[in-house]
């Protein structure tokens, strides 16, 4: 199925940054549940770090998909 959806936005770049950033959203929440369920302290820190950096990606996205930065124009 991800293929299908890869190959519809293939040619519309801005489309396929909304497609990823979800995905990076799926996982985020993922990893925020694997945070909560971890028992060893050093997992829960890396899972929760993971979740943090995808946030930053996400951002990252939606400002070129949403063109809210100056070098996205």
């Amino acid at each position: 199925m991800a293929q299908s959806n890869t190959a519809n936005t293939a040619g519309n770049p801005r489309q396929r940054a909304a497609e990823l950033a979800g995905r990076m959203r799926d996982l985020q929440s993922e990893l925020r549940v694997g945070s909560r369920q971890a028992g060893d302290p050093k997992a829960q820190a890396l899972f929760e770090t993971l979740a943090e950096v995808l946030g930053g990606a996400m951002q990252a996205l939606d400002d070129y998909r949403d063109r809210r930065e100056p070098a996205w124009h």
